[in-house]
């Protein structure tokens, strides 16, 4: 494997794609250009045609290094539209080789693939929706692990120097291993015949031999060291690695991601290494949740909140409120911010991850204070009013009265003035010995 594919389909952005293979290129990297849909003159979205080295029928996925998908509109949609292309692109993506797509390109052809993590990218402004599983971001350029994406034509030259960096170094050193080993099997022969005629010391010769078996081993590392970063692993360690995995933190495991056979890869600087396990302090949870824009305004950080859990009606949770997020999303046409509160006390092991759970948070208090049913109360403009019972019977009367409400929970209202513990207000519910009357 050390070939690159960049794909181009009819209206391609023509900088995106003449930039980073002018980059690879200039860098000693192999990489050819493949037309998708079509004959192998592709015309790009600025009227620019350029003759493809490849035609999708034409290339080896299984050798291929890194795919390179410039974005571009309509290009980058075309691509996403090629079922062969996406089939080739998530075999790929499984064998843990590079990928790199840039500006609608991460939106519209990586949007595809499915992966066993939310992977950061970044894509140009306004295709952020067709990436509801990944973690979207504004940067210029993004790497992550083997996945590189760009932003947009102004990104396109770090776009590709990024790429670039993926496998330049590693083959450097492949290069110059390579070249120090011919040296050294040059002086070998030059001082072998020498050996034999008895013209140089068997320490000399050793030391010869001794070097060329050194220059030997730095080609297998070199080798090794630029397949781990094409491949995730290397031959010389692949079968014969055995790694006693432990986990940082105690606690319980909810999700092993891999399968028996699966190859998996320490983390390194171009990769973040696979996920084996992922583990959760059932002891030290999150409560997320969102609150409505009209009630944000309200929340600072530090107050105390009650979780309660569906699957566990009989018990409630203290909490504090941690995070509010400052950006809004709309949700059901409602503007909401994102809260998160981290639970004190999960003694008894019944909470589990994923529950849906309801918080609860006291913006105000009253105790001891009068109240009447929310119901009963009668809102005109800026003022609440009830309507006094007065009399019994057929001599009943209602006298309208204007009061002053304060906090409500929903069912109750506070009532600071206009109305005594004796009088008795008109309300929704009708009473027996008055089934007469229409109230």
């Amino acid at each position: 494997m050390n070939v690159s594919y960049l794909f181009l389909a009819p209206g391609f952005e023509e900088m995106e794609a003449i930039a980073v293979v002018d980059i690879l290129r200039r860098g000693g990297l192999d990489v050819r250009t493949v037309s998708v849909g079509g004959g192998n003159e592709v015309t790009g979205a600025h009227q620019i045609t350029i003759r493809a080295d490849l035609s999708l029928e034409q290339i080896r996925p299984e050798e291929a290094e890194c795919l390179i998908f410039p974005g571009g509109m309509p290009g980058a949609q075309h691509l996403s539209e090629c079922e062969k292309l996406v089939t080739i692109l998530q075999h790929h993506y499984d064998q843990e080789r590079t990928v790199a797509a840039i500006c609608a390109a991460p939106a519209l052809v990586l949007s595809h693939l499915k992966t066993n993590r939310k992977l950061r990218v970044t894509c140009y402004p306004g295709f952020e929706k067709y990436l509801p599983d990944f973690e979207v971001v504004t940067d210029g350029v993004v790497v992550d692990g083997k996945m590189i994406t760009g932003k947009g034509p102004g990104f396109a030259i770090p776009f590709g120097l990024a790429v670039l960096g993926q496998l330049s170094s590693a083959q450097a050193r492949v290069r110059l291993a390579e070249i120090n080993l011919k040296q050294a099997q040059v002086d070998y022969g030059r001082e072998e015949q020498l050996f034999k005629k008895q013209l140089v010391s068997a320490d000399e010769f050793d030391k010869v031999k001794q070097a060329m078996k050194q220059a030997r081993e730095e080609v297998t590392a070199a080798e090794d060291a630029l397949q781990v970063v094409r491949d995730g692993v290397s031959k010389s360690n692949a079968s014969a690695s055995s790694t006693l995995i432990r986990s940082t933190i105690s606690g319980i495991i909810l999700d092993i991601p891999v399968k028996v056979g699966n190859s998996v890869i320490l983390a390194n600087t171009f990769n973040d290494g696979t996920t084996i396990a992922s583990v959760a302090n059932m002891n030290d949870l999150i409560f997320r949740g969102n609150i409505d824009e009209t009630e944000v305004g309200s929340l600072v950080t530090g107050m105390p909140m009650k979780i309660t859990i569906g699957a566990l009606q009989n018990l409630n949770f203290e909490a504090n409120l941690e995070y509010i997020s400052p950006k809004a999303v709309e949700n059901n046409g409602a503007n909401q911010f994102e809260v998160k509160a981290a639970i004190r006390s999960t003694k008894g092991g019944k909470i589990r991850s994923g529950y849906s759970a309801n918080a609860e948070i006291v913006l105000a208090k009253a105790t001891h204070v009068l109240t009447v049913p929310e119901s009963a109360i009668e809102f005109s403009g800026d003022s609440t009013f009830v309507y006094i019972i007065k009399g019994s019977d057929k001599k009943k009367t209602y006298e309208r009265k204007q009061v002053t409400t304060g906090l409500s929970d929903g069912v109750n209202i506070e009532i600071k003035k206009g109305l005594g513990l004796k009088d008795k207000v008109r309300g929704p519910q009708v009473i027996a010995e008055n089934k007469d009357d229409d109230e």
